[in-house]
């Protein structure tokens, strides 16, 4: 029943969003998610795409970078601190992903946003 499909498959994405908002600090890897949902990382990174026009993993490190602008900005975290706290290992990952996101760098960002 095309019905059910449907429930089922918002209930997965609801699943795997769900994990992603609750461990974004923690290492999530395609394989934890894809067996969470009980499909092969193939599948699931066309599925999660339909859902939200983004791989699993961008949606993971967009979430990020936009937690570690928040604790630039408001909480006056330095770079580094931020970065970590939001579940990036290395700092030249975070910078280099930040900077796709942001078009600039999070030192710049945090210059020019942070709270006075």
């Amino acid at each position: 029943n095309e019905d059910k499909r449907i429930v089922h498959r918002r209930a997965l994405m609801t699943l795997l969003i769900d994990k992603i908002e609750r461990e974004y600090t923690a290492r999530i890897t395609l394989s934890d998610l894809a067996e969470i949902a009980g499909i092969n990382e193939k599948y699931l990174c066309r599925f999660f795409k339909s859902f939200t026009g983004q791989t699993p993993i961008d949606y993971i490190n967009r979430l990020r970078i936009d937690r570690a602008c928040f604790e630039m900005t408001v909480n006056k975290m330095t770079v580094t601190d931020a970065a970590y706290e939001c579940g990036f290992n290395e700092l030249s990952y975070f910078s280099k992903i930040f900077k796709k996101y942001k078009g600039i760098s999070p030192g710049q960002y945090r210059q020019r946003f942070a709270l006075q």
